[in-house]
């Protein structure tokens, strides 16, 4: 991939809202669930959350070539695989402690 550090910029820059919006889950609905939510709705936060906030950045990666939909698709492989270790590691916790 020619441009991964502005992908791991736009990656790292919405992931506050989406990690936001998995804690948030987790308090309110249960960690399953969460990570469900996580992986599906993630990106779509982040993406909204970055629009609002850096407007103007999205024109600098339209500009290397990245749409809307790629950044989106991209991140959405960075949650699943990020994700996949997540619940990998709960499992695991889970059945040591049981």
């Amino acid at each position: 991939m020619k441009y991964w550090r502005a992908l791991l910029h736009y990656y790292f820059s919405q992931l506050i809202p989406g990690l936001a919006l998995f804690f948030l889950s987790w308090a309110f609905i249960d960690l399953i669930w969460a990570m469900g939510i996580y992986i599906l709705f993630a990106h779509i936060v982040g993406y909204l959350a970055f629009r609002s906030f850096y407007a103007e950045q999205l024109n600098f990666y339209n500009n290397l070539g990245f749409t809307t939909g790629r950044l989106l698709l991209n991140v959405f492989y960075i949650n699943l695989v990020l994700l996949v270790v997540l619940a990998a590691l709960v499992s695991l916790i889970l059945w040591v402690l049981f």
